[in-house]
């Protein structure tokens, strides 16, 4: 959407857009849709922005419902839940209703208030996330799978056989492996890169850091305060004027974004930069998340009740609160995710974004890894070293890094697929700290070197 950190775009622009793009990859029509599993949360808000869309979309009569009303919200793990009623429902031939609403509830398309009887056909689920986040699913029965004929058949179908899915889990885990190993893709070329740190923000000043480090005028921190942002970077009336509730993780991701996309603007390279709301993929990286403001809320919670709790601390709390301040401040409206994980997740995003680059979905992705310093870090790898054969160091560090990316090899970048160099990591845990997007920063550094 790139319009409100909570609430849908009035006219449900964000949702819209992810609702046609589904059905066209599918090959389908609107008219063609069985029934649709609606993000509904019974706000006013909501409810009312997303019942013109589907009366517009798919007429006033569709079968829908929303599931939140057996579930409640859960948050997170809603579009989860609910794409795994959507099947549920395929498989057993029904989906539920809303007995609590009216017919008179003056909505432009109101949900069935009993039990939805499926045949065939494809089925929606519809997500709408905090950051300006929007999601449609598809869902169809495969010709060769029969409906079990008892309600509570636990066959599994053939689409998602065991051995299909451990062979895809096998041939999923050699390609991380070879990806943090030597290279990452033949074709994945940087254009240009954006960087804030604990030196400051831009590659100028980077480089007058790794001057001073390569030169061995400046040792190795020891201390966890060394290597935070400057906070003075924040308080600039033009960054406040854009984001004045984003906490630090959102700012350095936001900066860090801009400065590349501006790098990538100031040198051409060759496309139409009208086009670049519309069609940049943006994939934001941060394995903790906004770490600070999750506990001030949560400390909120603990101290004073149910009450108290600030509601910008919430909003601002779930993970891709940085990519809806960069859609938003960038006004990009393409395609938006955020991926977590403490196991090479830089490098899962660039996975990710060849993916996305190979199968058509944008002609370039901004990535853009973040990460902020926390007292808990420690303890958070403790734990992790204790129960996987990845290991990882402490993280007291923070910075971001930006990168864009294209599919080459006849664009004009830096090649993503040359193994990070071991000075490079050595520079960068010296002059980040030791955190779970070091690659990230050693990438940009070895650029620079």
């Amino acid at each position: 959407d790139a319009f409100h950190i909570t609430g849908p775009h009035p006219e449900g622009r964000g949702l819209r857009r992810a609702i046609m793009l589904a059905i066209e990859r599918a090959g389908t029509r609107p008219s063609d849709i069985a029934y649709i599993n609606a993000h509904g949360t019974a706000t006013r808000n909501n409810d009312e922005v997303e019942s013109v869309l589907i009366a517009d979309v798919f007429g006033p009569d569709v079968s829908f419902s929303s599931t939140k009303y057996y579930t409640g919200h859960t948050l997170g793990a809603a579009g989860a839940i609910e794409a795994a009623v959507c099947v549920k429902g395929i498989l057993l031939g029904r989906f539920p209703g809303n007995p609590g609403v009216a017919r008179t509830s003056g909505l432009a398309a109101v949900p069935r208030s009993s039990a939805i009887p499926y045949e065939r056909g494809p089925v929606l689920s519809m997500s709408m996330a905090f950051g300006g986040t929007c999601l449609a699913l598809l869902f169809d029965r495969l010709l060769d799978v029969p409906v079990p004929a008892a309600p509570h058949s636990r066959r599994p179908p053939v689409a998602i056989a065991a051995p299909e899915l451990d062979k895809h889990v096998e041939r999923t885990t050699m390609r991380i492996t070879q990806v943090c190993k030597p290279a990452c893709t033949a074709d994945l070329i940087c254009c240009a890169t954006g960087i804030i740190g604990p030196f400051g923000v831009g590659n100028d000043a980077l480089v007058r850091v790794l001057e001073k480090h390569i030169s061995g005028i400046a040792g190795p921190s020891v201390s966890s305060g060394d290597f935070q942002i400057p906070r003075a970077i924040f308080s600039s009336p033009k960054l406040k004027s854009i984001h004045r509730r984003a906490d630090t993780l959102s700012m350095a991701a936001f900066l860090a974004a801009e400065e590349a996309v501006e790098s990538f603007s100031a040198r051409g390279m060759g496309h139409r930069m009208d086009s670049w709301d519309s069609e940049t993929a943006l994939i934001v990286v941060t394995p903790l998340g906004a770490f600070h403001t999750t506990f001030r809320f949560l400390d909120g919670v603990l101290d004073f009740g149910e009450s108290a709790p600030s509601p910008s601390f919430f909003s601002n709390s779930v993970h891709n609160a940085p990519a809806f301040y960069i859609t938003a401040g960038l006004k990009m409206l393409g395609p938006s995710l955020t991926v977590n994980g403490f196991c090479h997740p830089f490098e899962n995003a660039l996975l990710l974004a060849e993916s996305m680059l190979r199968n058509s979905q944008c002609p370039r992705v901004l990535l853009v890894a973040g990460e902020e310093t926390c007292s808990l870090a420690p303890a958070i790898c403790n734990l992790w070293n204790a129960h996987s054969c990845f290991k990882i160091g402490c993280c007291p560090g923070e910075g971001a890094a930006a990168f864009v990316l294209t599919l080459g090899p006849d664009e004009t970048g830096t090649p993503m697929n040359s193994a990070v160099e071991t000075e490079s990591l050595q520079l960068s845990r010296r002059i980040f700290g030791n955190t779970f997007l070091n690659s990230a920063f050693a990438r940009i550094i070895q650029m620079n070197r």
